[in-house]
């Protein structure tokens, strides 16, 4: 979907956080480097592309930036949909603290072969 519609949001955001998951997190954030650039984003990319930097965030181990986004999200919720769309962004920011973090320290031991999934 990527290569035939580059400007795409919802599939680079939904492909970077798949990556997040599988701890391939330069490749995550290659994805959404410039995305925030947009003069105009309608609300549900908002939530999208925020969701997906919070999470990119909370792998790195950065809270504070993944917490800011979230509460920009919070700020945003003005129907039933924004909050339901706020629930799914937690929810995939507390699956990259578990899933990231999780697969880089397998990474990191001597000789560890890499997991498909935690």
């Amino acid at each position: 979907m990527i290569a035939a519609h580059p400007d795409y949001l919802f599939a680079r955001c939904n492909l970077a956080g798949l990556l997040i998951e599988d701890g391939e997190l330069a490749a995550a954030k290659a994805l959404l480097a410039g995305l925030a650039l947009r003069p105009r984003l309608h609300i549900q990319e908002a939530f999208a592309l925020y969701g997906a930097m919070a999470m990119l965030s909370r792998a790195e181990g950065d809270d504070a930036s993944a917490d800011t986004l979230i509460a920009s999200l919070e700020q945003m919720v003005e129907t039933d949909d924004d909050q339901r769309l706020l629930a799914v962004a937690k929810a995939r920011v507390a699956r990259a603290t578990a899933g990231g973090r999780l697969l880089e320290s397998f990474r990191s031991l001597p000789g560890s072969k890499r997991p498909d999934r935690v």
